[in-house]
């Protein structure tokens, strides 16, 4: 886990969330969280897109979207659209090197998350994918 946030931006930006479309914060259902969400005591189950491109402005970064379930039984997620890897997953114990990603199982629509886990995807091709992630209201 350690190399993965050291290889890649969206894990360690230097500048945090700027607000500006490069994090977006999303419910189980894959809409977006609003503040009376975070407060739920039932719920807690959410994720989070990431967009952050290297300081280096390469266009090719990895999108990465990260699901928490802290539950006590499985949570399903929709996916945002296109087809995104598993690279981490705590209930499999599961970190994949960017070497081995290429010859993943591929999702899309949804991924079961296990209670008490917190689920890794990537997507690799997403210049194709707009960007548009606001922030919660």
């Amino acid at each position: 886990i350690i190399h993965l946030r050291q290889n890649h931006a969206a894990l360690r930006h230097p500048r945090g969330c700027s607000g500006a479309g490069d994090v977006a914060w999303l419910n189980p259902d894959g809409a977006p969280l609003h503040a009376a969400e975070w407060e739920d005591p039932v719920e807690r189950s959410f994720a989070c897109l990431i967009n952050v491109q290297p300081d280096s402005g390469s266009a090719d970064a990895p999108r990465w979207l990260l699901l928490f379930n802290p539950a006590d039984q499985t949570r399903t997620f929709q996916l945002p659209a296109g087809a995104w890897t598993r690279v981490l997953d705590s209930a499999a114990a599961l970190v994949l090197a960017p070497d081995a990603w290429a010859t993943a199982a591929v999702l899309v629509d949804a991924v079961n998350a296990q209670a008490r886990t917190v689920i890794g995807l990537v997507q690799t091709n997403a210049a194709a994918i707009p960007k548009d992630c606001s922030p919660p209201p």
